[in-house]
């Protein structure tokens, strides 16, 4: 005996076609709603912020030891001097952030770094400033040899390290 075939009607198509694409519009709808929320507007500034500030403290452990092995030199002056020898187990650390100073957003340099009249580096300053401010980052970050880490809100280096507000 032949297979019976049984015919769907072009209105009961058309309902069922209706239904499917109802359902989809309303996922739709609420991922548009909920997907932003999950991400926040400023969620990539904050990251890039909170990863500059563990940069500067990576750096400020790396001068100290550069600067315990290097007792007739002191501190460094150039980022290249401090690159790690061993690789990073972190994935976004790449050897091109000791040598251009740039990593998630930020640009990180020497403010002020000069040799005692005996040639050792006795004292230091870092800065990070936001390569592009607003988008990348909103606040500025500095350190000096004393470890301490302090930031100004507007973004500027130098309201950074005159008024040396601490990172809690």
């Amino acid at each position: 005996m032949p297979p019976v075939y049984e015919c769907i009607s072009p209105a009961r198509m058309v309902r069922a076609c209706a239904s499917i694409l109802h359902q989809v519009i309303l996922i739709l709808c609420l991922a548009a709603l909920f997907i932003p929320t999950l991400d926040g507007p400023n969620s990539r500034r904050t990251a890039n912020e909170a990863v500059t500030v563990g940069n500067l403290r990576r750096i400020t452990t790396l001068q100290n030891d550069y600067a315990a092995s290097h007792p007739t030199k002191g501190f460094a002056c150039q980022l290249p001097l401090l690159k790690p020898s061993a690789p990073s187990r972190d994935a976004f650390d790449s050897d091109a952030f000791w040598l251009s100073g740039e990593r998630v957003g930020y640009r990180i340099a020497f403010a002020g770094c000069e040799p005692e009249p005996n040639s050792v580096v006795t004292r230091y300053r870092i800065t990070a400033v936001p390569l592009e401010p607003r988008k990348s980052g909103v606040r500025a970050f500095c350190t000096d040899e004393t470890g301490a880490l302090w930031f100004d809100a507007s973004g500027s280096v130098e309201n950074c390290l005159a008024s040396r507000r601490t990172i809690e």
